[in-house]
Order: structure tokens, then C-alpha cells, then sequence
């Protein structure tokens, strides 16, 4: 397969087999191959005309890389590269968030900010903090807002939005409205993937938090969100194996 000729196809294959790689913890494997995958996207976006780089080639190639990018950040992330992870996520998006290539989603939106969280849970139990120039709690109150507006819009029945939607206001403490995130998810009956991989950013979360919990002075703090996302594991874990609608 030319890679010049079939940027697309060759990106949605090297995600299946960089996921491949993944699920058998061969980190190195999966990062080499998304990053290849990202490379090669990014050097047909620089080949586009600049007339041509609102056109719809343009948009299908930034939509392939802002997945790409997710992809890269989510094998860092497993691998427990965070400052990685955090940086894939950002230029992923970046693609997102432009407005020219008219994508509506909010992944990487998400995972930038939980990469972040990973680096330093304390974000989470302290007034105010900056990790790679992202401001907490602000960016989270931030992403929030906005996959909210995408939910009362375009993705009004998208399960996705509300799991990054459930998972930002977990991360911001505000449980009641996180609860009856969850239960429209649920209720929305998905396909089990969501709630698998929904369940895998959950424990990463928790498993981290559990172990900077242990030594930090507000680990008392951090050890309530703990118990948050092992309630969540298990709400998951049973939603996972529901029957999709």
C-alpha cells in the first residue's frame, strides 16, 4: 500500500496494529507505530496547497491525525508516559479544536487534561495549579462547558460526549451531576467498547491517585476520589456487560 497514495487507509491500519501491540503491554512497538502513522498524516497535511487546505482532503486528513494523535496519547498514557501522553494530546487538539477543519468532538480535550492529572494528581485537591500550561481547576471547568454545549448539539446522542462529560465532572468533584452523567451513558445503551475503554482512563486514574495518595500531605483528599473512581470501576464493569441497545 502506498502511503503517499492512501494516507488514510494506512493510518487506520497502523492504529489497529499499534492497538494490537497495546493490549499485549508492547508499548515501545505501539508508540513506534503511531508515530509513524502521525508523521506520515502530518507530512500530507504540509503537501496540501495552501487553496486546498480548507477543502475536504484537508478535513479528512485532520481528522485522521486528531484520532492519530488520541491514539499515540492513549498508548503513552498505558505505558505511563504522561508528560508524553499530555503533549500527543495537545496537538492532537489543537486539530480538534479548529474550527477550519469543522470537527466536533472532545477526546483529546479530555485526555489532555487527565494526562495532566496523571502528572500531579494534587491538581485535584489544590486552589490552583499549572501543569504544562494548563490552569486547574479552570481548564477543567473550561472543557466541561464545552462538551456540554456539544451535548445540547450536534452530539446530543453521542455516548462518547457523555463519558468525557461524566469523566471531567468526576475530576471536578461535582458527583451528583457526574452520577446522572453516568446513568444517561447508561441508559443510552452503547456498544460495551465504550464502557471498556472509558473503564481503562478510569483505573489509570485510580491507580494513580492510590499510590501519590500514600506519601502526599492531602492524601486524605486525593484518597476520596479514590474511592470515587472505584465506584465508578464497578458501575462500569456492570454497564460493560449490559446488553447494547
Amino acid at each position: 500500500m502506498s502511503r503517499i497514495e492512501k494516507p488514510l487507509a494506512f493510518a487506520k491500519e497502523a492504529k489497529s496494529d499499534a492497538q494490537a501491540a497495546r493490549k499485549k503491554n508492547r508499548f515501545d512497538e505501539a508508540e513506534d507505530i503511531m508515530t509513524e502513522a502521525v508523521e506520515d498524516l502530518e507530512s500530507n497535511m504540509r503537501d496540501l496547497h495552501d487553496e486546498a487546505r480548507s477543502g475536504e482532503r484537508a478535513k479528512e486528513i485532520a481528522r485522521a491525525l486528531s484520532d492519530s494523535y488520541g491514539t499515540l496519547g492513549g498508548i503513552r498514557r498505558s505505558a505511563g508516559r504522561y508528560e508524553k501522553s499530555a503533549d500527543a494530546y495537545d496537538e492532537g487538539e489543537k486539530i480538534e479544536s479548529d474550527r477550519a477543519f469543522g470537527i466536533v468532538d472532545s477526546y483529546n480535550l479530555t485526555q489532555r487534561l487527565v494526562a495532566r492529572v496523571l502528572i500531579d494528581p494534587l491538581c485535584l485537591v489544590q486552589e490552583h495549579m499549572t501543569i504544562k500550561k494548563a490552569d486547574f481547576p479552570d481548564a477543567l471547568s473550561a472543557a466541561e462547558r464545552k462538551v456540554t454545549d456539544q451535548i445540547e448539539g450536534p452530539r446530543i446522542n453521542d455516548p462518547w460526549a457523555q463519558a468525557d462529560r461524566a469523566l471531567i465532572l468526576l475530576l471536578l468533584g461535582r458527583e451528583s451531576e457526574e452520577q446522572d452523567a453516568w446513568a444517561h451513558l447508561r441508559n443510552m445503551k452503547p456498544p460495551a467498547f465504550v464502557f471498556g475503554s472509558t473503564l481503562n482512563v478510569v483505573r489509570d486514574l485510580r491507580r494513580r491517585i492510590v499510590e501519590v495518595a500514600e506519601t502526599a500531605p492531602s492524601g486524605s483528599r486525593l484518597r476520596g476520589y479514590a474511592d470515587r473512581l472505584a465506584a465508578v470501576t464497578r458501575l462500569l464493569e456492570e454497564a460493560e456487560k449490559q446488553p447494547p441497545g
